[in-house]
């Protein structure tokens, strides 16, 4: 199916000149958008429609694709609907496709969330409805002003004045993001036809730029209502663009991102203790620093950063708190050598990125940290008790991680055949994940042979991002543990949502892998499949209780099943000593 997400950004806003363009919390309004709807898993397709160079440019550097709004369509009285109309033929007709759902999404709603997106696009897509809106629940009570200056009540009646809960729910328009049947749509031309169906967000998010007092107002909510408090949730996707409206008069100072100090180590209800080492070791448990894990210990949790802290060291100490938080065991990042991992002939291609154009070359050493950047890592990850390694994908990423008392290495699926990378983790002594996805049993094999038994843990993978659930093929991890008994097993999950992950662990997963993230709207290839931080929470907990709930596998009559077995059983039978 294919579902189009539209973003019409006009350059001659007249309430707010430059309004497309104005950054809140460091991002231009219509990449905060374009970014919203990219991670969104059921749209498909992003275009934004504008009659303005410098918000195709933001637009592009975002990772949308750009229509040209004719003359005709941009005037201040042209409507959205006409908009979305032409971006949509415009598309079709470009690349020779047609769009079964398209969205209207407006930049003007800064704090519209990939939710959202994904809630008006799944409505319409599954056939619940022919159109859907997004709405917030209103108490409010409504007046309307008529002509001889009197107030009338236009959503209750002004003689009985009903308790808040007696009332029925009213529901808000936010004119943040519709979505539409396209056979419908044509056929209406308008937004609403058929089955409309409302979708609830969160009241707390809902703001419409018209003036420069919304805008004042969304930079300053952003701290309280971005992923990270206090900070820029990533660079700025345009980097020169004209200069924004002066605030109204009731306006503040843009709020400075709260610096970022170290916190003190907390200890996660959702972590728990390994048992201490019998005085024979199995040989299916490996080391993790002080932990362990392996069949009878509990699951090693690991927070993947990967790059997605987008080069930014603050961005990468919020995703460290936030895997301390949740209880996950460690986090771990990756680290390349860009003149080694990237082919030659592609250093020189040019490419749309937050910080503006570069070439590729430049873009990898945008996102790589440093031996400075690493220390301070190392120093913050000891501050909050949390482990941290990465996945080096050279071998002069490998000497440097030497550099560090790291835990362990870990091998990702792209490199499970580079066996020189493969000496050189087996030769640094150290448990070394090996992820399986995009490889046949055969390089499985060969891998492992390479890299010894001894220290290696295996992780099924299905190297998709998001990867789709009838893909994950999650008994891999029966077969897997078949294969080879004396290797333990583990998960690297890459789709959306937790309870596959879930699954995989009472299929028997030792070690389970997520891509986490301050926000799934943030810029970057890997956003989209990532964990925010409540997710992250819910997943170790949930991991935490399964642990506990599968016990030992010997039935047993419990204590606390005496009682209930007096009262209930008519017929004692034999019971054998409890």
């Amino acid at each position: 199916m294919r579902v189009l997400a539209v973003i019409p950004a006009r350059g001659g806003s007249k309430g707010v000149p430059g309004k497309n363009l104005a950054e809140v919390a460091g991002i231009p309004l219509v990449a905060r958008a374009v970014l919203a709807c990219r991670a969104a898993p059921t749209v498909t397709d992003v275009v934004v429609s504008t009659d303005s160079e410098a918000i195709a440019a933001a637009a592009r550097a975002a990772g949308a694709d750009v229509i040209a709004r004719p003359t005709a369509i941009s005037g201040d009285t042209a409507s959205s609907e006409a908009a979305v109309l032409h971006a949509l033929a415009a598309f079709e007709e470009l690349h020779s496709l047609a769009v079964d759902v398209v969205l209207l999404v407006q930049c003007t709603s800064p704090f519209l969330t990939t939710s959202d997106v994904e809630s008006v696009a799944v409505a319409v897509a599954s056939g619940a409805a022919d159109s859907a809106l997004t709405v917030a629940p209103f108490h409010g009570f409504l007046w309307r002003e008529g002509a001889d200056g009197c107030g009338a009540g236009v959503n209750h009646d002004t003689a009985y004045r009903p308790r808040r809960q007696d009332r029925p729910q009213d529901l808000l328009e936010t004119g943040a993001a519709y979505a539409m049947d396209v056979a419908g749509f044509r056929g209406a031309r308008h937004r609403f036809f058929g089955r409309t169906l409302p979708v609830a967000t969160d009241p707390a998010r809902v703001l419409e730029i018209d003036d420069p007092h919304d805008l004042t107002r969304a930079r300053l909510l952003a701290p309280l209502l971005d992923p990270r408090p206090g900070a820029r949730p990533g660079p700025s996707a345009h980097p020169a663009h004209p200069a924004e409206p002066a605030p109204g008069p009731d306006a503040h100072p843009d709020p400075q991102p709260t610096p970022l100090t170290p916190s003190a180590p907390r200890t996660s209800p959702h972590r728990r203790t390994p048992p201490a080492m019998t005085s024979t070791p199995d040989p299916r448990l490996r080391t993790f620093g002080s932990r362990t894990a392996g069949p009878g210990r509990p699951v090693y949790v690991v927070g993947e950063i990967g790059i997605n802290h987008n080069g930014d060291l603050g961005n990468a100490f919020a995703l460290i708190d936030a895997a301390a938080e949740a209880g996950c065991d460690a986090v771990k990042f990756q680290k390349r050598t860009p003149e080694i991992c990237t082919p030659r002939d592609q250093w020189d291609i040019e490419r749309d990125t937050p910080w503006g154009r570069m070439t590729y070359i430049d873009y990898r050493h945008k996102v790589e940290f440093g031996e400075e950047e690493y220390r301070a890592i190392d120093d913050h990850c000891a501050k909050r008790g949390i482990d941290w390694f990465a996945s080096p994908w050279d071998t002069e990423a490998v000497a440097f991680l030497e550099k560090f008392d790291v835990p362990a290495h870990k091998v990702a699926s792209a490199s499970l055949t580079d066996d020189e990378l493969l000496r050189a983790l087996r030769a640094t002594g150290r448990t070394v994940v090996l992820s399986t996805g995009m490889s046949t049993p055969q390089q499985i094999r060969h891998a492992v042979e390479v890299l010894g038994s001894a220290n290696t843990l295996l992780c099924h993978a299905t190297s998709t991002y998001p990867a789709k659930a009838e893909e994950l093929n999650l008994r891999v991890i029966n077969t897997l543990r078949e294969e080879y008994p004396n290797v333990p097993i583990g998960y690297s999950g890459h789709e959306t949502g937790l309870q596959t992950t879930l699954a995989a662990v009472a299929l028997g997963a030792t070690f389970v892998e997520r891509h986490i993230t301050l926000d799934r709207a943030m810029w970057g290839s890997d956003q989209a499949a990532s964990v925010e931080p409540g997710g992250l929470t819910r997943l170790v907990r949930d991991i935490r209780t399964i642990e506990t709930a599968l016990g030992d596998g010997v039935k047993r009559v419990y204590e606390s099943e005496l009682g209930p077995m007096k009262k209930l059983r008519r017929v004692r039978g034999e019971l054998a000593a409890v």
